[in-house]
């Protein structure tokens, strides 16, 4: 230590020693006291430590730190990485980086803040004000004003929100643009194999509006869910409540018809003449009020509306045997007499 900085230290000590509570200067400096205060570039301190400007710190092994007073913030640095900003006027923690020439040669701190964590500065309802929220920007350049923007925030009641500033629910997430980039993904370990979430909006073409797809990196997309309701599996667009491109294998299936065949066995139905049948079918290749192969391969089938065709066809056949096991009776009760006429009149020959 010089001699110079030796009196200097030797005078502020003395008086702050000696208690002095009028205003002083310290010879050939820029240091002033009060009492108990004391002041840099400040005549008037406020203070134990009252600093008008930056402050710099600098560590034993090179690392830095500063005081601006101009953004009320303390700037945080290790070696040639400046870690960040904390500070009133972004309540929270804010960072930067370095700029370089594509040489890599170093050359200077960027202006820009390029992350944040911290609270909000206006919000409505004022309560918000306390939310937690993260911010980063795309911004890489030294020019322009480009502050960052909220990805994630943890609102004072403990929802949490992923590109959104109001989450309505515990969790939620937003698409951060409107491509195919997935909202959710779950990866395997290794990495051999994704499932991804996507909720698509009404202007990517085919998928339904407010759709919700479940994609596979090995199958591709699996499974929709529809806004209108509808659930497809093994296809993006279903157009009814449940497709399935695909083969279902199950115990058991319940379908609830709207009506049923009985109403072949009442009076009043008009049962086709076997001949008038016979011409149907030369005619039309299928059976009446049943559906042609050429139908059926263009629109499927009904599986309830089918078994009703089925189970009349079936009443229809049990009506045409019923018929024809009374026209049997009926030739076996004239057959008999016949015989038993035969039978007389032989033995009033003989």
């Amino acid at each position: 230590m010089n001699k110079l900085n030796f009196l200097i230290l030797f005078g502020f000590l003395l008086i702050q020693l000696m208690g002095a509570n009028a205003q002083t200067q310290i010879p050939n400096t820029n240091i002033y006291t009060n009492g108990d205060k004391t002041g840099i570039n400040n005549p008037v301190p406020n203070a134990n430590l009252d600093v008008k400007g930056k402050a710099k710190f600098r560590g034993l092994n090179g690392g830095k730190g500063s005081i601006d007073e101009s953004l009320a913030a303390v700037l945080i640095g290790t070696g040639q990485t400046r870690a960040g900003v904390i500070g009133s006027y972004f309540p929270g923690i804010g960072f930067n980086h370095l700029l370089t020439y594509s040489n890599s040669t170093t050359v200077g701190w960027d202006n820009q803040m390029h992350a944040w964590i911290g609270t909000r500065l206006v919000a409505t309802p004022a309560s918000e004000l306390s939310a937690l929220v993260f911010a980063t920007t795309t911004n890489t350049g030294s020019t322009g004003t480009q502050f960052p923007t909220e990805k994630m925030v943890i609102m004072p009641t403990g929802e949490v929100g992923i590109n959104t500033k109001s989450p309505t629910g515990s969790l939620h997430l937003k698409m951060h643009n409107n491509s195919t980039a997935h909202a959710f993904t779950l990866e395997s370990y290794n990495g051999s194999s994704r499932w991804n979430i996507l909720p698509e909006a009404s202007t990517n073409a085919g998928y339904g509006d407010r759709s919700l797809l479940f994609h596979s990196s090995i199958a591709g997309y699996v499974m929709s869910l529809n806004g209108n309701g509808n659930v497809g599996i093994g296809l993006n667009n279903p157009k009814n409540k449940l497709e399935v491109n695909g083969t279902i294998r199950s115990k058991e299936i319940k379908v609830d018809a709207n009506g049923w065949a009985d109403f072949v066995f009442e009076e009043d139905y008009k049962l086709r003449s076997l001949g008038e049948l016979e011409s149907f079918i030369g005619t039309n290749k299928h059976l009446p009020e049943i559906p042609s192969e050429k139908e059926v391969n263009k629109n499927g089938i009904s599986v309830g509306e089918m078994n009703v065709k089925l189970l009349q066809k079936i009443e229809e056949l049990t009506l045409y045997v019923i018929d024809l096991n009374k026209s049997v009776n009926s030739l076996k009760t004239e057959n008999q007499r016949l015989n038993q006429e035969m039978e007389n009149l032989k033995k009033s020959v003989n």
